[in-house]
């Protein structure tokens, strides 16, 4: 399962995956270098339609090459964060939606992510909670900002100051 954060400044995102009742552990944040900037993305729901919407966007997102016979992708989305700040979710079509103001959360540590972030918390603080206190959620963390130079890592999320 998956947990995404967007604060307005930072990208978070954790690192479980689940297979049925097993879980292991992917990185879920990945900068592509274009020829005019670098963007950051991300994405939820099957690791299979995920990919397939990393693929297409890796090679250029080419309208016609759109994967929507793949069922995978159907249970799939894509959020981008371009170095201009904006971000953008693909979400079972090749035309992205503007996500709104932050915060904003995805996947199935967001009401616990959310709630934190009502309290103060940061993006990479939000996925920490939902780490801590959603049993699909886990392992490392990787973060972005809009300006980053490459995906950042947060290995330890035991420990969580609320303060």
């Amino acid at each position: 399962m998956t947990v995404i954060c967007w604060d307005g400044k930072f990208l978070a995102v954790d690192s479980m995956v689940t297979y049925g009742t097993s879980i292991s552990y992917a990185e879920k944040l990945w900068m592509y270098t274009g020829d005019k900037d670098s963007t950051f993305v991300t994405g939820y729901g099957s690791w299979a339609g995920v990919s397939g919407l990393m693929s297409w966007y890796g090679s250029g997102m080419v309208l016609a090459d759109f994967p929507y016979v793949d069922e995978y992708v159907k249970e799939a989305g894509m959020i981008v964060l371009n170095s201009n700040g904006d971000l953008l979710e693909y979400s079972g079509s090749p035309y992205p939606m503007e996500c709104p103001k932050a915060p904003i959360v995805w996947g199935c540590g967001g009401d616990i992510a959310l709630g934190a972030m009502a309290m103060g918390a940061n993006a990479i603080e939000a996925v920490k909670a939902a780490c801590i206190h959603n049993c699909a959620c886990g392992g490392d963390i990787s973060y972005a900002t809009a300006d980053s130079a490459d995906v950042q890592f947060l290995v330890d999320v035991t420990e969580v100051s609320y303060e």
